[in-house]
């Protein structure tokens, strides 16, 4: 008997269809676009528990002509750094059983998130020679150190450091998510060139727009008369809320001005302590929404936060920014000023940019938008323009269509 012909190309990551946070629904976009060009397409992944509505899933089936196999691991919460390091570890480790499956591909996709993950495809390399498209959407472990999450010299941070070394050395092609990541890879890793680091951009994974209408107000609890200030996704180590609560405290009586933030992250009891202790009433804090909440909540918006702590810059890439844009929001960055997201908010027009821990910078911004309504509304529709001409789906999905099919050549 011949061998059997192997399959395509399997994604190896840790959240994927039916879960609903970004670094889900991306991957499974990917694989859709790739099957739908003809492709043999499977996902190794984890079960799903902590951000699903579908709870009861089968442990293997077929999506939109993607063949799907779930891993089960512990599942801790994560607001605790203990949590986060089991359930990284539990999967990687389950993953670890089941490499034996990706020999059944040529060629494996692997996310850098669970950062251990990669030991995986270095490993299936190793055994079976599979091709490599190694995606950092996150790079470890110089952003959990820079967010005090490990220290520098810790076993963790060591581990991290070996396996994603070894990782880059073994891949035939990465893909960062923006220049400056791309710059950071090629300076810090020495297995990897720039010729072998192709940037694409991430995309809005939903399809919505700025479109306030009454019954939204009504939905959302506000007024047409109000401005009201988003912050929407992960409220977890790498974003700075301090300054954007400092400033709602400080627009405390400023009953125009409103926040509303949504999301999930270890941030979200000190930010909810924080409000309670400050008796802020200008501050909606909800947990992810989703359907028509979610629509509402975005419709109702005058301008977006997107928020990352010091240091950071090179090593991750907001997944809601492509969200604002998309929906045609004006943009508050706060961050690091000579980051990619800030500069292209000035150079574009789109909003304002302020240093983390400028309080006085992002009140006085809020206050100069929240008073001249048809300024801000041009910044928000520069940005959907941009939204269109460089962070368009359909172009990111192209572009990982020609990385993964260069390797399979």
């Amino acid at each position: 008997m011949g061998k059997k012909n192997k399959d395509d190309v399997l994604f190896l990551c840790q959240y994927f269809y039916p879960e609903y946070i970004t670094s889900a629904k991306l991957p499974f976009d990917i694989a859709q676009y790739l099957a739908k060009r003809g492709h043999t397409v499977g996902a190794l992944c984890g079960y799903p528990k902590e951000y699903t509505f579908q709870y009861d899933c089968p442990r293997s089936e077929t999506v939109k002509n993607v063949s799907i196999s779930r891993v089960r691991y512990f599942h801790v919460k994560r607001n605790r750094f203990l949590g986060r390091i089991l359930n990284i570890v539990s999967f990687t480790m389950f993953s670890m059983f089941h490499v034996f499956r990706v020999r059944n591909y040529k060629c494996v996709a692997v996310i850098s998130d669970p950062p251990i993950l990669p030991i995986v495809s270095t490993l299936a390399k190793k055994l079976f020679g599979t091709k490599v498209v190694f995606i950092a959407y996150d790079v470890f472990p110089e952003i959990a150190i820079a967010t005090k999450s490990i220290k520098p010299k810790g076993c963790f941070s060591s581990m991290m450091r070996l396996i994603n070394m070894k990782a880059y050395k073994n891949v035939d092609k990465v893909v960062a998510l923006t220049d400056e990541m791309k710059d950071f890879i090629a300076e810090s890793r020495p297995g990897v060139t720039a010729d072998q680091i192709t940037v694409i951009p991430n995309w809005a994974t939903e399809n919505l727009s700025r479109n306030p209408v009454p019954e939204n107000y009504r939905i959302m609890d506000y007024n047409e008369n109000q401005f009201v200030v988003s912050y929407f996704g992960n409220m977890g180590t790498c974003q700075d809320m301090d300054t954007l609560l400092e400033a709602a405290k400080r627009l405390k009586s400023n009953k125009k001005i409103q926040f509303l933030f949504a999301g999930h992250g270890n941030k979200i009891l000190p930010t909810l302590k924080f409000i309670d202790e400050n008796n802020l009433d200008n501050i909606e804090l909800w947990e992810f929404l989703d359907g028509e909440r979610f629509e509402a909540a975005i419709s109702v918006s005058s301008a977006c936060v997107v928020s990352l702590e010091k240091g950071l810059k090179g090593t991750c890439a907001p997944s809601k920014y492509y969200t604002y844009l998309n929906m045609g929001s004006a943009v508050i960055s706060i961050g690091e000023t000579d980051s990619y997201i800030s500069k292209e908010v000035v150079s574009e027009k789109i909003g304002f940019c302020v240093e983390v821990g400028d309080v006085d910078s992002l009140v006085k911004n809020l206050e100069y938008m929240s008073e001249h309504m048809e300024e801000t509304n041009l910044m928000g529709s520069r940005a959907k323009r941009l939204s269109r001409e460089k962070y368009d789906k359909k172009l990111s999905l192209s572009k990982y269509a020609e990385v993964i099919e260069s390797v399979l050549e």
